[in-house]
């Protein structure tokens, strides 16, 4: 299977628990038919996504990033199509 990068915009909040390392997984749609040791680039959103789409404002980067490789894919909810990753930290831009 080919390795693919994706580009993921990133809330804050899950952001730094994803780069201090205290999360070290994801749950989210498989919409982009995610695999194991495919690259996840995280951006980090200077607004949730909520803020975004209830309060109006606008999508704007932080400038930090972080590069994981999926170490681990699980996917078995049929009708839900989500995925959890287990997550490698390769680098982070701070």
């Amino acid at each position: 299977m080919e390795r693919r990068e994706h580009i993921l915009k990133t809330d804050r909040i899950k952001f730094k628990s994803l780069f201090d390392g205290t999360m070290n997984y994801t749950v989210r749609t498989n919409d982009r038919n995610f695999g194991k040791g495919d690259v996840l680039i995280f951006k980090e959103t200077e607004y949730t996504g909520i803020e975004m789409r209830e309060n109006g404002c606008p999508l704007m980067y932080t400038g930090r990033e972080l590069i994981c490789t999926i170490t681990e894919f699980f996917v078995d909810w049929d009708k839900v199509k989500l995925v959890v990753e287990v997550l490698k930290k390769i680098d982070g831009v701070e």
